[in-house]
């Protein structure tokens, strides 16, 4: 039995991965102009769901977080068409920075301070 314990405690950990759960201010800026929302994130392990909110409506999200490393998307309405937003970026403690493919209209940086 020692050396069955020995062997678990040796093994590498995996590190675990930031919680990005809650309530959020996000600020999106393109070459267009800058759109801010409030986003809302729900984290269970690796998934992320969720919305974004603004004066336009709700849009829900989805996505996932790998340690630091965070990534998700959501549609927005566009004159008549949807847009997909995608959006890669990391957390720094209570901020999250990157950027954000819009549809083809193109891309632009993204950040986010917790509220």
């Amino acid at each position: 039995m020692r050396t069955i314990v020995l062997i678990v405690a040796l093994l590498p950990q995996q590190p675990n991965n930031v919680n990005v759960g809650g309530e959020w201010f996000a600020q999106l800026t393109l070459p267009l102009g800058e759109t801010n929302f409030t986003m809302y994130l729900v984290q269970k392990g690796g998934a992320l769901t969720g919305y974004m909110l603004n004066e336009v409506g709700q849009f829900d999200l989805k996505g996932s977080i790998n340690r630091d490393q965070v990534k998700f998307a959501w549609d927005y309405p566009d004159g008549g068409r949807t847009l997909t937003v995608s959006f890669n970026g990391k957390v720094d403690r209570n901020s999250i920075s990157g950027t954000a493919k819009v549809g083809d209209v193109g891309e632009g940086t993204m950040s986010a301070q917790r509220k």
